[in-house]
């Protein structure tokens, strides 16, 4: 996975088309439609291109702060993921704020509830309509969900759905909101940074990537949302200076 942060460089990355407004909840809003985001296709075609053949994993997508359109994106990665690699895919959504269910909103257990339970999946997660691959889970309720469960059960947890899904995706809560985010990314195989461009100072953006190395987590890239022209040069280096 270390090559991927070099080949989202090469390819300027960035999501000029995606909108970081309002996200319906449901799996089939719009939010879902990959036909009008192309740079998401761009991105889903080089992190497959670059990743292990065959390899099941579970990427993080996270902003460093809020309103930067990380839900957009990550689900819009979801379905294209879903859609034009034509596997399974199971989107993870850890913001606690929110529920995937819609009207089936604190109906069905969590992501966390069910595994500690011993429940089968089909009855936690919520199936897209649109795409047949696609499938939706709430991580949990709590603000701080990995107080809920212990690393080890997190990482059978991660190691079993791998089983069934050879992509899962995190959308996380923004970093300076929830320090789960971070924590979280140490049992990811790559976090993926979205950047509002010139939306957020480089001190941040730098303080997430420093806390994210710190707890053993790996940024494999970044996708600059509502880029307008260019790539101010300050983000561009404290995003690629120190990839691998």
């Amino acid at each position: 996975m270390a090559k991927i942060s070099e080949a989202l460089n090469r390819a300027g990355v960035d999501l000029q088309q995606a909108s970081p407004g309002a996200v319906a909840k449901g799996p089939d809003s719009a939010a879902f439609r990959p036909a009008h985001n192309p740079a998401i296709i761009k991105l889903y075609y080089t992190v497959e291109a670059l990743k292990p053949q065959n390899a099941r994993v579970v990427l993080q997508f996270v902003a460093a702060t809020p309103g930067e359109g990380t839900t957009t994106i990550a689900r819009g990665y979801a379905a294209i993921a879903a859609s034009e690699g034509n596997q399974r895919v199971l989107l993870i959504d850890c913001n606690p704020s929110t529920s995937p269910h819609s009207t089936q909103a604190d109906v069905r257990p969590t992501l966390i509830e069910a595994h500690k339970q011993g429940l089968p999946l089909d009855q936690v997660v919520t199936p897209s309509k649109r795409y047949a691959n696609l499938q939706l889970v709430q991580l949990s309720h709590s603000p701080n969900p990995l107080i809920e469960i212990e690393s080890e059960d997190l990482i059978a947890m991660f190691a079993a759905l791998r089983e069934d899904y050879p992509t899962i995706i995190l959308d996380c809560a923004p970093a300076n909101q929830a320090p789960d985010s971070i924590a979280m990314s140490r049992y990811c195989d790559g976090t993926i940074l979205v950047v509002r461009a010139e939306g957020v100072r480089s001190a941040v953006i730098k303080s997430v990537q420093d806390n994210i190395k710190l707890v053993g987590g790996q940024i494999i890239g970044a996708v600059f949302n509502r880029r307008n022209v260019y790539i101010p040069k300050w983000l561009y280096l404290s995003l690629f200076s120190s990839s691998v």
